[in-house]
């Protein structure tokens, strides 16, 4: 849901929401003054400034699990060979990203692969390799699949 939100800009310090309202009965106007530096005067001379904000849920999702659905569901288990104990991925999302450490990637998730990915992601379907699709691209396979519900997510990659 959109709100409409106004700001009143103190003309001195030009922060917002800063100045308070003194009203008067005996005249029209209001008077302001700023909390900050202590400016005052009319509310003509104050900056009013509107924008709109919108509450948006967002699922927060590890890195990890994301990587563990694919290496589980998505052909990983005859490919790339052996390394030590165990086989590595095809797909790993730190990796396919190029992310660091200690950081969150926002993506709008909906059951829907683009027109230029679909064969790379049926492709990606059969062997889990990503074939230069995104991450963007693969969380919509995933959410196409039934894996995820679509939406606002926030993937955290900390290790």
């Amino acid at each position: 849901m959109r709100k409409k939100r106004t700001f009143l800009v103190c003309p001195k310090c030009k922060r917002p929401t800063t100045l308070c309202c003194h009203r008067s009965d005996s005249s029209a106007s209001n008077s302001y003054s700023c909390r900050v530096c202590d400016w005052q005067g009319l509310a003509v001379e104050a900056n009013e400034h509107e924008f709109y904000t919108e509450v948006i849920t967002t699922t927060e999702i590890s890195w990890h699990v994301i990587d563990e659905i694919v290496y589980a569901f998505y052909g990983n288990n005859n490919v790339e060979g052996y390394s030590g104990k165990f086989r590595l991925p095809a797909f790993e999302m730190v990796d396919n990203g190029e992310w660091s450490n200690d950081s969150s990637h926002r993506f709008d998730v909906e059951p829907k692969v683009g027109d230029y990915e679909k064969e790379d992601a049926a492709k990606f379907r059969t062997d889990g390799k990503p074939r230069g699709l995104s991450n963007g691209d693969v969380l919509n396979i995933l959410c196409e699949d039934g894996w995820l519900v679509p939406g606002s997510y926030l993937v955290e990659v900390c290790w």
